[in-house]
């Protein structure tokens, strides 16, 4: 059982191999010439589903798939069945160009160039290789999730109700944060800015400043005093203004430093009493308006979000226990000290070493997000 295997995965690790050889390709088709009528010269055969290559290929019966269509030194290496499937498996319209022997010949023969090159890795004893044995652990893998899991969860298996009750029990995480709307002047320093050059830009922020504070009776007078003097080329021509954006730390669109102090002010009106400094600079900031947190509305596209949450959900914890399963029946034991012998030279790295999953290789396990 284990060598069958192994030659099937070996074959698909040869497919992009094998097909990709092909240099007979047929030539593409005028999708216009589906559209002749039946029996006219040139015509394809009608297509009933334009996505459904099998709507060309009329079915065999049992006894037919099993005839030997190719064979290698009197052993039967490809049935007519294999061919027809493999020629179910490429696009409708090329499909529909393989109606002559000769045509079909073209195809065969990249199948037959496939099974040599297979059996001849096969031959040299390639399927024990480790990279081979390793990608066969991972199609089993793969095909022991699909059979345990992808066949018998389902997202439909979710209700409506179900949706519901995890809107409700959980309001914090379906609410839309605060927002304010401001204005903002800002004095621009370069990254690379000697002290000189952001003293001057600080001095010339503060004469802004106090200019804007002179005129804090004329409601006007900020957005005129940001198109003559703000550096920011997003918000200058509306005179400032930033619309409404969120917290920094919830996904904000500004630096903390300017999200804080927009969000510290108190009422429409109000300016920053100081600079704010940011990597971009000196900013100068008028309070507009002000969201307060609201609940979110239980429509389609929160629901759709919350099945898929509760679709992860369900996935990963029958994941885990199946995996737990696993692990008792083997009687897993580590011989922790023999990790000693494998010596890992440290390194110095700001991102710190990669999140190891909890997934073996070939799993693919989506993490549910974090609640808020």
């Amino acid at each position: 059982m284990s060598r069958i295997l192994s030659i099937s995965i070996l074959l698909a690790v040869l497919a992009a191999f094998g097909l990709a050889c092909e240099s007979k390709k047929a030539k593409p088709v005028d999708p216009r010439d589906a559209v002749k009528k039946v029996g006219d010269p040139g015509a394809l055969p009608r297509i009933g589903d334009p996505t459904d290559p099998t709507a060309l290929i009329a079915p065999l019966n049992p006894d037919d798939e099993k005839k030997p269509l190719v064979t290698f030194n009197g052993a039967p290496a490809i049935t007519l069945g294999d061919f027809a499937n493999n020629l179910k498996k490429q696009s409708p319209y090329i499909v529909s160009t393989y109606t002559t022997v000769e045509k079909k010949l073209d195809f065969l023969d990249s199948m037959v160039r496939f099974e040599l090159m297979a059996k001849e890795a096969l031959a040299q004893g390639l399927d024990k290789h480790p990279d081979v044995q390793r990608t066969l652990k991972q199609a089993l893998i793969q095909k022991l999730m699909a059979t345990t899991f992808e066949s018998k969860l389902s997202r439909d298996e979710i209700s409506d109700d179900d949706t519901k009750k995890y809107f409700d029990a959980n309001p914090k995480e379906f609410m839309q944060p605060e927002q304010v709307q401001a204005s903002q002047i800002l004095i621009r320093t370069k990254p690379d800015a000697s002290a000189a050059e952001i003293q001057k830009a600080r001095e010339r922020a503060k004469h802004v400043l106090q200019e804007v504070k002179a005129q804090a009776a004329n409601p006007l007078a900020f957005g005129e005093f940001a198109k003559k003097h703000s550096e920011d080329m997003a918000t200058k021509a509306q005179g400032g203004d930033m619309r409404f954006f969120t917290r920094a730390e919830e996904m904000g669109a500004f630096p903390k430093e300017v999200s804080d102090a927009a969000f510290a002010l108190k009422k429409a009106g109000d300016v920053t009493p100081e600079l704010v400094r940011s990597q971009h600079g000196f900013h100068i900031l008028k309070l507009t308006d002000r969201k307060p947190p609201q609940q979110k509305p239980f429509n389609n596209t929160i629901k759709a979000q919350i099945k898929n949450r509760l679709y992860r959900d369900r996935r990963e914890k029958s994941f885990n226990a199946f995996l737990a399963e696993l692990r008792e029946k083997a009687k897993v034991q580590i011989d922790k000290p023999l990790l000693d012998l494998v010596k890992v030279p440290k390194m110095s790295t700001t991102g710190g070493p990669p999140r190891l999953g909890g997934t073996p290789p070939g799993v693919r396990v989506t993490p549910v997000p974090a609640k808020r």
